[in-house]
């Protein structure tokens, strides 16, 4: 099998060509996995193996011929379709999925051409990809995208010491402009965001790893502001998150039980990166985990969802005023049962509501090793109250580990991404 990569020549009299690439697949039987799998018309869930990605050399993002159209008469998350994405053995893919608002989606990953977006159309069929950022520009864990408000697909990279590179690719597919951020402070992204047609990156010095928090824009580069974030001796990058509020708010987070330094939150003032508040959670002394995900709800809360591995696995959610810091709850979404030990990789959005996708795979937090996996999705109200834990369906997902991210579809429905490197799948289900 083939798809079309989109290549973007920086520099001087720059222009795109279009390579073939060849992605692999397993056989089917073989991989511990069953074949790609979409929904019929009638929301049967059909196999699609052998069918080949979709787009002209003009078109390697998939970009729909007409109008995406939401189903009809699914029960309430019911599964619409699950795709096995036929990668290359050596093709890496390190973060959540992306949505556009006409169904396409989008996955970020890294093989020896550099990071690249993978395009999706509304079916989870992958139809093209771009390379956002070259090889020669980044180092393999060092690059993520986001989708912007208009569509456009952000990608940001760094190459492990002290450059920073960031890339806008149009939702049509254009080659992607290509710029070096002009700070210096970050050798290693862990997170960013989007504000205004400026980048939030949050991420380490190489110096002595300490936490950076850098706004740039977009377009050329400059930095509005950078600052560090004081929270003593670190070892670990992967407990630093990040969140925008629906009003531009910004709350950088550190959380790390096992190596006894707790929670940290801040939240700063988004044109100058000024403190207006810090917050440090009381943490058990016997805990171990780290901080899973912030998010900002549409009415002016920061939750922290936290994943415990011991003594006990659990999940919990805390808030806090995005005004002044102050507590306001915390309650348990996630306990271990006889479907295995709960993790937490993303809280997600829905109207008024928060939803975490929850994987369990049993004693995963002793071993560590992928085994039989089982999804349900909690729903928590902003005030704290589990109003749904509701079973996922996982057709063809035989074994894994049990992290999930996600998005909310145009249509209100949940896609699920699951993967560990070079084995990623997709799971729709219905509003």
């Amino acid at each position: 099998m083939k798809i079309q990569i989109l290549v973007a020549m920086v520099g001087a009299g720059s222009s795109a060509c279009v390579l073939d690439y060849a992605v692999g697949k397993n056989p089917p039987g073989q991989g511990g996995a069953d074949d790609s799998l979409q929904t019929s018309s009638g929301g049967e869930l059909t196999s699609t193996a052998t069918s080949e990605p979709t787009g002209e050399p003009d078109s390697s993002t998939g970009e729909p011929d007409g109008v995406f159209t939401c189903p009809e008469g699914q029960p309430h998350l019911a599964p619409m379709w699950a795709t096995d994405v036929p990668l290359d053995e050596f093709f890496r893919v390190w973060t959540p999925i992306g949505g556009l608002s006409d169904g396409r989606l989008v996955m970020s990953g890294y093989d020896d051409l550099g990071g690249q977006i993978l395009w999706f159309d509304g079916d989870g069929q992958m139809v093209g990809g771009t390379i956002a950022l070259g090889a020669n520009e980044i180092i393999e864990h060092n690059f993520s995208v986001q989708v912007a408000s208009d569509d456009s697909v952000v990608a940001i990279g760094s190459d492990g010491f002290d450059r920073t590179f960031v890339s806008r690719t149009l939702p049509g597919g254009a080659a992607p402009a290509h710029v070096e951020l002009d700070s210096h402070a970050i050798a290693s992204v862990s997170e960013f965001r989007l504000v205004s047609d400026d980048v939030v990156a949050l991420g380490v010095a190489h110096e002595d790893f300490s936490p950076r928090l850098v706004r740039a824009d977009i377009a050329s580069g400059a930095t509005v502001w950078e600052r560090s974030l004081p929270i003593g001796e670190v070892w670990s990058t992967l407990v630093l998150k990040l969140a925008v509020g629906p009003g531009e708010e910004i709350v950088a987070a550190y959380g790390d039980f096992s190596a006894k330094t707790g929670y940290k939150a801040w939240r700063v003032d988004n044109a100058t990166g000024q403190t207006l508040w810090e917050i440090a959670p009381p943490m058990p002394e016997d805990e171990q985990g780290w901080l899973a995900d912030v998010i900002i709800t549409p009415d002016g809360v920061v939750l922290l969802v936290g994943q415990h591995n011991r003594p006990e696995a659990h999940v919990d959610v805390s808030a806090w005023g995005l005004t002044d810091g102050a507590p306001l709850w915390s309650t348990v979404i996630a306990v271990d049962d006889a479907q295995g030990s709960p993790m937490v990789e993303q809280a997600l959005i829905l109207g008024a509501d928060v939803l975490l996708p929850v994987g369990r795979v049993t004693n995963y937090f002793n071993t560590y090793e992928p085994g039989p996996v089982s999804a349900s999705l909690v729903r928590l109200s902003s005030s704290g109250q589990v109003l749904a834990n509701e079973p996922l369906a996982l057709p063809g997902l035989m074994s894994g580990t049990p992290g999930f991210k996600g998005i909310i579809d145009p249509c209100d429905g949940l896609v699920l991404f699951h993967a560990r490197e070079a084995d990623p799948w997709l799971f729709s289900y219905a509003p």
